[in-house]
């Protein structure tokens, strides 16, 4: 259990008190994920980020920025955020953890089953980040590949070209809980050809993963018949068995979530 609780008042502040409690403290969102661990793993040190302003969402020239502080309920009720970042949200959990819990937090612990990774990857969001040497902007795969180092200052959200297609699927043991797996795609339909596919997969790996292979196996010719995107699928995923289900039963479904939302964005008329 954490015995000591700092609030920073600058982000220097807290960039400075992780730095000088070398690693024994976490830096500290909604709690959710900090709640959630076993006594054991818990940091001896907090540093929480509420009194940073760090949350909110607007609408730039380019897109949509996210603050890191901005909870996930927020997120969902906000009419400028595009619908798949909307569903996705709306998959994760319930409304009281989505009233605590935040995107920044999401990132910061980058669950192999995080709701919103997938569908941010197919978006193209990239991080503002604060360092010890500054303020950076992170591409999200390599964050969350795990280049993760500094503090969430915000989610940027590019608009989507007009003919980008984008749909998101998943699947969970009931609605209270995490997806255990969650998929979402985006493509272009380019005179019947698949054209820039990005297929990002939660669940099937550490973290949440681009299945590059399944992105260029697909570019370039017509969406395969679902055996065919299933098969490529299912050969570049290796989840693990644990007490939610056997890394078979998983690889099925993954490849099944996948083929689906590939239908689904394929067959529709438009986007936003």
């Amino acid at each position: 259990m954490a015995s000591h609780f700092h609030v920073p008042e600058t982000i220097e502040d807290a960039l400075r008190l992780r730095r000088e409690l070398h690693g024994a403290a976490s830096f500290l969102a909604g709690g959710t994920e900090v709640n959630n661990r076993k006594a054991k793993e818990a940091p001896e040190h907090l540093v929480w980020l509420g009194r940073l302003g760090l949350g909110g969402i607007t609408h730039r020239d380019e897109g949509v920025s996210i603050g890191a502080m901005t909870t996930l309920q927020e997120i969902l009720e906000s009419e400028i955020i595009h619908p798949a970042i909307h569903q996705a949200t709306s998959n994760h959990a319930n409304r009281n953890i989505r009233n605590v819990a935040t995107i920044g937090g999401h990132l910061g612990v980058c669950r192999s089953c995080a709701d919103l990774i997938p569908v941010l990857l197919t978006l193209g969001a990239r991080l503002r980040v604060a360092t010890d040497s500054g303020e950076i902007e992170r591409d999200l795969e390599s964050w969350v590949l795990g280049e993760r180092d500094g503090i969430v200052l915000s989610v940027e959200v590019p608009d989507p070209p007009g003919d980008l297609r984008i749909a998101i699927e998943n699947h969970s043991r009931t609605a209270n809980d995490l997806s255990l797996i969650a998929a979402a795609v985006s493509l272009r339909n380019d005179a019947g050809r698949v054209r820039n596919a990005i297929v990002a997969v939660g669940g099937v790996s550490r973290t949440v993963i681009r299945l590059r292979p399944v992105e260029a196996a697909l570019d370039g010719r017509p969406l395969p018949a679902r055996h065919e995107v299933e098969a490529l699928v299912a050969a570049h995923v290796d989840p693990i068995t644990d007490i939610r289900g056997s890394a078979a039963f998983k690889r099925h479904l993954a490849a099944t979530l996948v083929e689906r939302a590939l239908r689904s964005a394929w067959n529709q008329e438009g986007c936003r």
